[in-house]
């Protein structure tokens, strides 16, 4: 479900649109392999392949596949960041 709200966040995005008007699924096979439909993808009824060009749809599919690293980096870069803080608060 994470992957197919994030693949449904990032269509909107890309059109200017709400979430609750895009109708978008993946499929898995296991944690490794997510596949975003694009081509079952919808954004108000009207298929993605009209409203984005082709390559920037596998662009948003390859951030789809990506999203959990994206987030695990940045979780990376922040906990230190974090920790710094807390230093100089109790300095």
């Amino acid at each position: 479900m994470l992957d197919t709200a994030r693949f449904r966040t990032f269509i909107a995005q890309e059109v200017g649109a709400s979430v609750r008007d895009v109708a978008g699924i993946r499929a898995r096979r296991s944690w490794r392999y997510n596949v975003p439909l694009s081509r079952m993808c919808t954004v108000a009824g009207v298929p993605i392949s009209q409203l984005i060009p082709a390559e920037r749809i596998e662009q948003i599919v390859q951030r789809t596949r990506d999203g959990g690293a994206e987030i695990v980096k940045c979780s990376a870069m922040v906990a230190p960041f974090r920790a710094f803080c807390i230093c100089l608060a109790d300095d």
